[in-house]
């Protein structure tokens, strides 16, 4: 008679939360389709504030848009254009961007398009206002 050897049990991984399954929550998504080098090109853009501008992509993507509108860590606001220094691109055809913050001064800047941030400009030192 053969002897089976016995299997090892895979680990438990745990219950996942309903937060995270539940398809009615937005969480948003990062696109970089309407990125644009002007004034400010990635070579511009300092090693640290990418990194800083992952955390916080991370953490938006963890959050509803309901929760990032008022999350005070990320400074989530919208700007008109007629207070900004830099234009926003004409093919967007847009009156306003809204920013989020990656360090004291540095901003992502973009919009919402339906559950995408779609990311305009990478601004690591606060120029694009005042």
């Amino acid at each position: 008679m053969a002897h089976k050897t016995p299997r090892s049990k895979p680990a438990p991984f745990g219950r996942i939360p309903n937060s995270m399954t539940d398809a009615a929550i937005e969480r948003p998504s990062v696109c970089f389709y309407h990125f644009s080098e002007a004034p400010k090109g990635l070579e511009d853009v300092p090693h640290d504030f990418f990194v800083r501008m992952i955390r916080q992509c991370k953490m938006m993507a963890s959050m509803t848009w309901d929760q990032i509108h008022v999350h005070k860590g990320l400074g989530w606001d919208e700007v008109p254009s007629s207070t900004m220094k830099w234009r926003i691109p004409a093919a967007l055809t847009r009156e306003t961007l809204n920013h989020i913050k990656v360090c004291k001064r540095g901003r992502v800047w973009g919009y919402r398009d339906g559950n995408t941030f779609q990311i305009v400009w990478l601004d690591p030192n606060h120029e694009v206002t005042p």
